[in-house]
């Protein structure tokens, strides 16, 4: 984060603009927020969206670092905490295959799903380039 390592005002305007957008939708339209907080961004209709918050988090939490009033590094800091929360079952589903309370059991994306073993596993050998190959 470039603000970080030269305290430049064009920076720091751009990273107003990102925590105030992800923080508390102020300045973007395609930022919202649901009923139990979660920051959604709904530019991409919502496929994926744990990644954008995930990174908005981390990037929230990094940029934290820069702000000058404990009370606005206290307030990031709890907003990306409970966006992370929120993703690992917090609010009341965990959206990680395999984590936490009722997490997805039949994902739609590939990275979260493996074919089946083969019959004769003695015989054959599931090799990872077979896996992308599918």
């Amino acid at each position: 984060m470039l603000l970080l390592e030269t305290g430049d005002q064009q920076f720091r305007d751009h990273w107003n603009g990102f925590k105030e957008a992800w923080t508390s939708q102020k300045g973007n339209e395609h930022v919202v927020t649901s009923p139990k907080g979660y920051a959604w961004y709904i530019k991409d209709l919502g496929w994926g969206n744990l990644r954008h918050m995930g990174n908005a988090a981390a990037l929230v939490l990094w940029g934290a670092k820069s702000e000058g009033n404990k009370g606005e590094r206290d307030r990031l800091v709890c907003w990306a905490h409970g966006q992370i929360s929120y993703a690992l079952g917090e609010g009341g589903r965990s959206y990680v295959v395999g984590f936490g309370n009722n997490p997805p059991v039949r994902p739609h994306h590939r990275g979260a799903s493996c074919p089946s073993a083969p019959a004769n596993t003695a015989a054959s050998t599931l090799l990872l380039t077979e896996v992308f190959a599918q």
